[in-house]
């Protein structure tokens, strides 16, 4: 998903111009703001370029809520899940996860990390 700069600005009132604030940004996306689905950090430097923070693109994995479940998807390799609350706590494991993997949990925010080897990614879901 690609975002205009444009779309960053800020108005400065005593400059009378449009700035855009280099910083960390975080991304939602959602149906709604009490219903986000997937958020990315991102960084933008004096070059205006935005980066990804912290996380690394994970070819053949994906994350998503599904009824009162999170799925887990690894198509070209087996990796390992592993499900915590936002606070941290664990709440469910899965190693080696190859194909699609079920996840029962209880409604609320989690964070899904998912490991292949050298490289790891998370994922905040909402089950609902």
């Amino acid at each position: 998903m690609r975002i205009p700069l444009e779309q960053l600005r800020l108005w400065d009132d005593e400059a009378k111009a449009f700035y855009t604030p280099q910083g960390t940004y975080t991304v939602m996306v959602g149906a709604s703001s009490a219903d986000i689905r997937l958020q990315q950090m991102v960084q933008l430097g004096s070059t205006g370029l935005v980066t990804a923070v912290g996380d690394v693109p994970l070819d053949g994995v994906s994350v998503r809520p599904l009824g009162g479940a999170v799925e887990v998807a690894s198509l070209l390799q087996a990796a390992d899940a592993r499900v915590y609350t936002t606070d941290g706590r664990l709440v469910a494991t899965v190693d080696a996860v190859q194909g699609t993997q079920r996840i029962e949990l209880a409604q609320g925010f989690y964070i899904v990390e998912v490991v292949l080897p050298g490289a790891k990614r998370a994922f905040k879901v909402l089950i609902k």
